[in-house]
């Protein structure tokens, strides 16, 4: 890899054996202890939002001790850094180099993806982020099989498309681990609802695929026995009645039991997706506490996905990691940052249900002007509790002296007085450094959902995307800040310019990296290229992906399952699809 200037970004043979030996280069980071594979590293600057009580490895039996890796350490697969070397090359925090994927067809649509490390806040890139392509459909015995691989009629079946970024904390063993499991806990909950969500969003183009073909095959069979009295309608039982919803003891009805029972219910597809997601973020959630006494995996982390499927996106997060879409040089917000402030109402309701869990160290109420100290006690002041919207006064007693839930302002604000984030992964063993009280279950899988209907928005163009950043690029580059690099980054690579428009999504993708991570002044402090203001210090990643060629896709699939489902019906005009029922 080349700078700007010609410069080989490698890194010394001594830095190297320094990394792999668990040395103490980067600024401030201080190895406990480093196996070969999935290695984690625990830093200073980490003991400012995790109590000393989660530092491990503190003693020599600890080190003797200490519990395999589950996966090892990682860049995402479609960077395609085969070798240790390779890695090490990306993680210099002198030069944060941008890496991008060496062939732009690695991901969907030639979307884009640029990622760099921090400045030195841990020796490794804490972030992960990954991409996949799968095909929901029931799993039984009834599927053929191909090199164990099921054949799953087109009709019976729905492609989806996934991108996630995980941010990670106190170590990248969390974000890893969400990486490499979490599509695979989604899938599993898109099979096991593919035939529901076909019924809910086809029943009524298949229904009238299938009356077409009958009424086609039985208009064919009139000419051929050249019998013009016959009335198709009144002779054939399939055509009479075929789109009567209420007829479901007619075998040959397309529209069977469980249509009717999802209208009646007043379940749409939108409910059963959304419901996939949650309980995906839930398990994934539960499967990580359950690791962590087994294996190695340190800290947590937040997590953003985008779901492309059914011609909608599906953006589902929990932290303070963002997604918007650029639609028409305008700002479409798809997630809502998810911060100890803002966050901040869900956590003292929590905690004015189940008041045991603040122990005696910490309190939900909150005081204006500021906290009460010793000096406040018999004096009045504002304050309000979780059931309030506004602010009463009370006279200051002891029990009021308690830590508050909540700490601090901004992004310093902190959880029980530890933590940064209130959503994500990861985390179970965590306690406060005041009280030692559990971080969960203020801490969260709990997502947030939003919804895009792309199928049916004739206004797509391709410059409308969707991006997926970590905070360390929300940080620095605002929405419309972002909008606007973008819009500049697509004028130097224009759509008619076959040759170059393949990198547009990519070059996108590296340009907003490159103005949250700024300038070096050379001594380690990164600043903003524009003003004298500081650039983000923080591991930065950004997906930027395009929305039409994904409209376009779908459409296509759409045309070919009904193409696919009218042939299956003129070679079995009985055939009846399976019905999508509840196991």
């Amino acid at each position: 890899m080349i700078d700007r200037k010609g410069r080989a970004l490698t890194r010394s043979s001594s830095f190297r054996e320094e990394l792999l030996n668990g040395g103490t280069r980067a600024s401030r980071a201080v190895p406990i202890k480093v196996l070969d594979g999935g290695n984690d590293f625990y830093d200073t600057s980490q003991y400012s939002q995790h109590s000393l009580r989660n530092k491990i490895g503190n003693d020599k039996s600890n080190l003797n001790n200490v519990k395999p890796s589950k996966f090892s350490y990682q860049r995402p697969e479609f960077l395609q850094l085969r070798t240790d070397d390779e890695i090490l090359v990306s993680a210099d925090h002198q030069i944060r180099p941008i890496i991008l994927p060496r062939d732009v067809s690695r991901l969907p649509w030639r979307s884009g993806y640029a990622e760099c490390i921090n400045a030195g806040k841990s020796i490794r890139n804490e972030d992960q982020a990954t991409c996949y392509q799968g095909v929901a459909f029931e799993r039984n015995d009834d599927n053929n099989l191909e090199n164990d691989v099921p054949l799953v009629p087109i009709y019976e079946s729905i492609p989806w498309t996934y991108f996630a970024v995980f941010d990670g904390h106190a170590g990248p063993g969390v974000a890893i681990a969400a990486a490499n499991q979490l599509h695979y806990i989604l899938a599993e909950k898109l099979n096991s609802i593919a035939r529901i969500l076909i019924r809910s969003e086809f029943e009524e183009e298949d229904a009238k695929i299938r009356i077409e073909v009958l009424e086609r095959s039985n208009q064919e069979t009139q000419d051929l026995s050249n019998d013009s009295e016959k009335d198709v309608g009144k002779e054939d039982p399939n055509i009479s009645n075929q789109c009567d919803s209420a007829n479901t003891n007619n075998p040959r009805c397309p529209v069977k039991d469980i249509t009717c029972n999802t209208n009646r219910t007043g379940l749409s597809s939108d409910d059963y997706i959304n419901g996939a997601l949650e309980s995906s973020f839930w398990e994934m959630d539960a499967s990580i506490g359950r690791d962590k006494r087994e294996y190695r995996m340190s800290g947590g982390c937040t997590a953003i996905v985008g779901l492309f499927i059914l011609g909608k996106l599906y953006v589902c997060n929990a932290g303070d990691s963002r997604a918007i879409v650029c639609k028409n040089r305008k700002v479409i917000p798809m997630s809502y940052d998810f911060t100890p402030i803002s966050d901040q109402k869900r956590i003292a309701r929590l905690a004015l249900q189940c008041p045991r869990l603040l122990g005696d160290t910490f309190t939900q109420i909150e005081y204006q002007p500021r906290h009460p100290c010793k000096s406040h006690l018999g004096t009045k002041m504002f304050y309000r509790d979780a059931y309030m919207s506004g602010f009463a006064v009370k006279t200051i007693t002891p029990d009021d002296l308690k830590y508050p839930l909540i700490c601090g302002e901004g992004k310093r604000s902190r959880l029980l007085a530890t933590i940064g984030v209130t959503r994500g992964f990861g985390d179970h063993e965590m306690r406060s450094q005041y009280g030692s009280v559990p971080i969960k279950p203020f801490l969260t899988p709990e997502p947030e959902i939003k919804k895009l209907d792309i199928e049916k928005d004739d206004n797509i163009v391709t410059n409308d995307v969707l991006i997926i950043g970590t905070d360390g690029l929300w940080d620095v580059t605002s929405n419309d800040k972002a909008e606007e690099i973008l819009s500049s980054s697509f004028n130097i690579f224009p759509e008619h310019e076959k040759s170059r428009s393949k990198y547009r999504y990519m070059t996108a993708a590296q340009d907003l990296i490159i103005n949250s991570r700024g300038l070096s002044n050379g001594y380690s402090v990164w600043m903003n290229r524009n003003d004298d203001s500081y650039a983000s210090h923080d591991d930065i990643s950004a997906f930027v992906i395009p929305l039409k060629p994904y409209k376009q896709e779908y459409q296509e699939w759409k045309q070919t399952r009904f193409e696919a489902l009218a042939k299956a019906y003129e070679l079995n005009p009985n055939l009846t699809l399976k019905e999508g029922q509840m196991n």
